[in-house]
């Protein structure tokens, strides 16, 4: 006796929607292999070196880059770029910053062994230069017209060395005798230099206290650098040692082209300014 019509029935419903089950499922995962750049680890090994057989000689070809992701890729680098220019001429400023005042440091450290050694500080007189008197101390240098190379007498920021000097001695303390300095540790020695009330460049390596009012050929203290976001410049004082100093009172009343000298030279005058410079 057969089984029932309605149990066969059933088993052949349910036999053909696996069958039709298993080829939806193996053609999906057909496509998803051809579509992939990489052969999958679920076939067998001998069907993967086989597997370049199936795929058009023309899709075996590496896939190069589109040109939307050309451009979006050197879209990104120039954003890069505008963020890091900054802050590469940052660090680049405060190294160059850095090796002027060092050259200060030296500079002024050498007027100081040479104010020893002579018992005065080092000057100028026409024909006698601050330069070649330093040479022996610094090695390099030898006269306002040796300008080549690397020298310690050339900062760094100065972009202009054929117009602008790179630091200005004190004028207050030319030839000045050692033992009438009463406060090394404060005086002025040197600073950057080059400027003058018009702001215009100068050659002149002479920097005038804030007491000497215009004149042709002024100096004034040149400020290359900042500190704190300032005007500033490199100094260097009698006794050799150096630091960065804002353009303001008590060192500087105000920066070139504001301030112009009062001409006030009495240390009991309220408006004397030259306290920093070794006044007379």
């Amino acid at each position: 006796m057969g089984k029932p019509e309605p149990v066969r029935n059933n088993l052949a419903a349910v036999s053909l929607h696996a069958v039709n089950a298993g080829r939806v499922a193996l053609a999906c995962f057909a496509i998803q292999y051809l579509q992939s750049d990489n052969t999958m680890n679920l076939f067998p090994s001998d069907y993967n070196r086989s597997k370049s057989s199936f795929i058009p000689e023309h899709q075996k070809q590496q896939r190069g880059f589109t040109l939307l992701e050309l451009l979006t890729v050197i879209a990104v680098i120039g954003i890069l770029a505008s963020l890091l220019m900054p802050a590469v001429a940052s660090v680049r400023n405060r190294a160059h910053g850095a090796a002027c005042l060092s050259n200060v440091r030296q500079i002024a450290l050498a007027g100081y062994l040479y104010a020893i050694d002579h018992d005065r500080y080092v000057g100028w007189s026409p024909g006698t230069d601050r330069k070649e008197l330093l040479f022996p101390y610094l090695e390099t240098g030898r006269s306002n017209q040796d300008t080549e190379g690397d020298q310690i007498w050339h900062c760094p920021l100065n972009q202009q060395r054929d117009r602008e000097a790179s630091y200005g001695f004190n004028t207050n303390l030319n030839w000045r005798p050692l033992d009438s300095i009463r406060n090394p540790s404060r005086t002025v020695a040197l600073a950057d230099a080059g400027i003058g009330d018009e702001r215009q460049p100068t050659l002149a390596t002479h920097l005038m206290p804030p007491s000497r009012e215009t004149s042709a050929g002024i100096g004034r203290p040149n400020p290359r650098h900042s500190l704190g976001g300032r005007p500033a410049v490199n100094v260097g004082f009698v006794d050799g040692h150096a630091r960065r100093t804002e353009v303001a009172p008590p060192f500087y009343p105000g920066l070139p082209g504001e301030w112009t000298g009062n001409g006030i030279t009495d240390p009991a005058h309220s408006d004397y300014m030259d306290e920093m410079w070794g006044g007379l």
